[in-house]
């Protein structure tokens, strides 16, 4: 059985979660002369979190998970599967130390090129230190790198997290600016613009039931696609509307109702 796993259920499959965050504040560099010079200096920061279990459905949710995770540790038959754009989501997300309690998981590739022809958006890209632009200059920047990163390098994954909290800190110490890029509202652009016949007959399905078009739908029409291309039998996520909108092979459930079906 192939398991596609969405944002969500990695989100509350993790037994920590690290905080991090940073923020900018005024120092001063001194000589050995004893000459001070007063600089901005970045302070990075952490707290390691234990998951919120703030009901009985959330638990009940997470222990499903946890008993998931170890079926898929001892049975080679059971295999988990992301893609890309979910680890794209994860990046704007607290820290997960072991992805779905350490069990095997594997990454996909997107099944269509997402990445725009830069040449002829005519975009003017604006230097990481260079807050002219404002949100919407940071949206096509980080845009712009979240495309180039490596998703399966967990160095570069590290390294667009940083510069995207260095972003952040810097739009609003700067500019006061409170500025929270996620990655469904970054790709939405790129995603509003998909030619693919399957995609929009998804997206048309989810937005049936008279439902605003969202950045957040948008993308999670992309992730079935995804899945349904990878070859997937079940399609692991907690969000209601998905289950109820979703027309096409796959199992659309939750990992309570998936345990409850007998894996």
């Amino acid at each position: 059985m192939r398991i596609f796993t969405d944002t969500t259920s990695l989100s509350y499959a993790s037994e920590s979660k690290v905080q991090q965050s940073r923020t900018y504040g005024e120092g001063k560099i001194t000589t050995r002369e004893g000459v001070s010079t007063p600089v901005m200096v970045s302070v990075p920061g952490s707290v390691v979190r234990p998951p919120n279990l703030n009901s009985s459905k959330v638990e009940n949710e997470f222990q499903a998970l946890r008993q998931l995770a170890e079926m898929v540790c001892a049975s080679p038959s059971l295999k988990l599967f992301y893609s890309q754009e979910v680890a794209m989501e994860l990046a704007f997300q607290p820290l997960i130390p072991r992805l779905f309690f350490g069990a095997p998981i594997s990454m996909v590739q997107s099944p269509l090129d997402l990445k725009p022809d830069w040449s002829k958006e005519q975009v003017v890209f604006y230097s990481a230190g260079d807050l002219r632009s404002g949100v919407g200059g940071a949206d096509q920047y980080l845009l712009f790198l979240m495309l180039q990163t490596d998703w399966s390098d967990n160095s570069a994954i590290l390294n667009f997290r940083s510069f995207a909290q260095q972003y952040k800190a810097k739009l609003q110490y700067f500019e006061n600016l409170t500025y929270k890029p996620s990655a469904a509202n970054l790709l939405y652009p790129v995603l509003k613009k998909l030619d693919c016949n399957r995609y929009r007959c998804l997206l048309s399905n989810l937005l049936m039931s008279g439902s605003k078009e969202t950045p957040n739908m948008l993308l999670d029409a992309f992730l079935l696609l995804t899945a349904e291309q990878e070859g997937c039998d079940v399609f692991l996520t907690h969000d209601e509307h998905l289950k109820e909108s979703y027309e096409g092979h796959l199992a659309v459930l939750s990992a309570r109702e998936l345990m409850g079906q007998g894996v």
